[in-house]
C-alpha cells in the first residue's frame, strides 16, 4: 500500500473541497466512453475556473491493456481506432490518449493508480502502464491500493482528511460481499 500525503491551501477554513475519482475508464476498449470522459474533464475545469476547489485521482483500469498475449483478448472488443496498433504499440497508444484527455487538468491529479489490467500486463512484460502515466502526467504513482491524507492549510485551522482508495475486492462475488469487504477494511488506517 502506498501512503501520500497531499496539502491543499484552503482560502477560509470552511471552503468545500470536491475529490472526483476516474476509474476504470478503459481506454482503447470498445465500450470506452470517450466523449463522457472529455465532458467530464470539461466540466471539472469550467468548476476550476469559477473557483471551486476541485482534485482527481485516477483510480485504475484506466488503459484496456488486454494484447494478443492475453487469454481476455478478443480484437473485436478494441475499438477502431486501435486496432492498428494490436501487437505493437497497442499500450502506448491507449497510455497516450488516455494522457491527452487528462492534461487539460494535470494540475489538480492527486494520483493514478493502478488496477487488475494493468497489474496484469505488467506481470507477463517489462511494461506496467499505470507507472508509465503517473509518469507522463508527472503524478505520484498510487499502486493497487493507497492512504491519501488531505492536508487543509490555511491560516486560521490545519485539518488532515484521511482516504483510503483501492482499486477494488471482488465484493459483488459472493452474498453480502459489499458489506464483508467494508468491514474487512475497516483496520486499514
Amino acid at each position: 500500500m502506498e501512503l501520500l500525503d497531499f496539502p491543499i491551501e484552503l482560502t477560509k477554513y470552511n471552503e468545500r473541497v470536491y475529490i472526483h475519482l476516474f476509474t476504470d475508464i478503459h481506454m482503447g476498449a470498445m465500450g470506452c466512453d470517450r466523449k463522457a470522459l472529455s465532458r467530464d474533464v470539461k466540466n471539472f475545469k469550467a468548476a476550476i475556473d469559477r473557483g471551486e476547489k476541485h482534485y482527481w485521482i485516477l483510480g485504475g483500469d484506466n488503459c484496456n491493456s488486454v494484447g494478443p498475449k492475453d487469454r481476455r483478448h478478443d480484437s473485436a472488443t478494441i475499438a477502431k481506432e486501435f486496432r492498428d496498433y494490436i501487437g505493437g504499440s497497442l499500450f502506448d497508444e491507449e497510455r497516450a490518449a488516455l494522457c491527452a484527455h487528462m492534461r487539460p487538468i494535470r494540475d489538480y491529479g492527486i494520483g493514478v493508480g493502478s488496477g487488475n489490467h494493468e497489474d496484469k500486463i505488467s506481470a507477463t512484460s517489462e511494461h506496467h502502464p499505470a507507472i508509465e502515466t503517473a509518469r507522463q502526467l508527472d503524478l505520484p504513482y498510487l499502486g493497487y491500493s493507497a492512504l491519501i491524507r488531505l492536508r487543509m492549510l490555511n491560516k486560521v485551522t490545519n485539518a488532515s482528511v484521511i482516504i483510503h482508495w483501492h482499486h477494488g475486492r471482488g465484493a459483488a462475488r459472493q452474498p453480502g460481499g459489499k458489506f464483508n469487504m467494508v468491514y474487512g477494511m475497516r483496520d486499514v488506517a
